[in-house]
């Protein structure tokens, strides 16, 4: 399937199979939204079907490092200290990311 051709979701999908073949080996991602990644690429392809554009990275699936505050989701910045810390707003850069459409 040609890729310029895929909605969010199909990209986000993509990039899940990636993860999950490739995780076990390398251990990159800690923690994978799957459930909020899927309603935001749902909303970016609702978005788009309607003619709205949500920003610069409009439906771009991203990976965020675990040093960078992530609202409601589990950021340990590496450390066992920090294993349960769940941080209540984004880091600025985060916040920005989301506010792009990413």
């Amino acid at each position: 399937m040609n890729n310029q051709h895929l909605s969010s979701l199909q990209r986000l999908e993509q990039c899940f199979e990636s993860i999950e073949a490739w995780n076990p080996l390398v251990n990159a991602m800690m923690i994978v939204d799957t459930d909020g990644a899927r309603r935001a690429a749902q909303a970016a392809d609702d978005a788009a079907a309607q003619g709205r554009s949500l920003g610069l990275l409009h439906g771009i699936p991203i990976a965020v490092k675990d040093n960078l505050d992530t609202a409601g989701l589990r950021t340990t910045y590496g450390s066992g200290f920090f294993k349960n810390h769940v941080p209540t707003k984004d880091a600025t850069v985060v916040r920005r990311l989301r506010q792009a459409g990413a």
